[in-house]
């Protein structure tokens, strides 16, 4: 049987929204702008990080913030927004800026910064990849 996983939005910033909206979700979706709010079913938390860049320690901090604050979580999503170091955007996409990477080293940074998330947090999770739009533009050749 399918399940319906709900992102927790702006939407849930209203105690009546949220709670019609819960109520018809089996699971939510935290994020990184709704982390303050708490529901029942808050399994999941979708980063708007790069699973396939490098990550700095202050990102790993703020990681391991955001998931020890969630006890119940099971799921973690990642992006893949682009294959180049800056985020850097232009007219709503992202443009080629900073070091650019090969689709080796993108697969090599999203081994390494799994593998941190396995040996950190015991195993707790699923860790997913979200890929996001194609745009004409050098940085989303991979």
């Amino acid at each position: 049987m399918h399940k319906i996983v709900t992102p927790v939005s702006h939407l849930f910033f209203n105690k009546k929204n949220a709670n019609i909206i819960a109520k018809h979700s089996d699971y939510l979706e935290i994020r990184e702008r709704t982390i303050d709010l708490s529901f029942e079913n808050e399994v999941f938390f979708h980063c708007d990080e790069d699973l396939t860049l490098p990550w700095s320690k202050s990102l790993k901090i703020k990681l391991e913030k955001i998931i020890n604050k969630k006890k119940k979580l099971k799921y973690i999503s990642f992006q893949s927004t682009r294959c180049c170091a800056n985020g850097l955007i232009k007219n709503k996409v992202y443009v080629l800026s900073g070091k650019k990477f090969s689709k080796n080293e993108m697969i090599k940074e999203a081994k390494k910064n799994t593998l941190w998330i396995k040996k950190k947090f015991k195993n707790r999770f699923r860790i997913g990849l979200e890929n996001n739009n194609y745009y004409p533009t050098k940085a989303y050749d991979i």
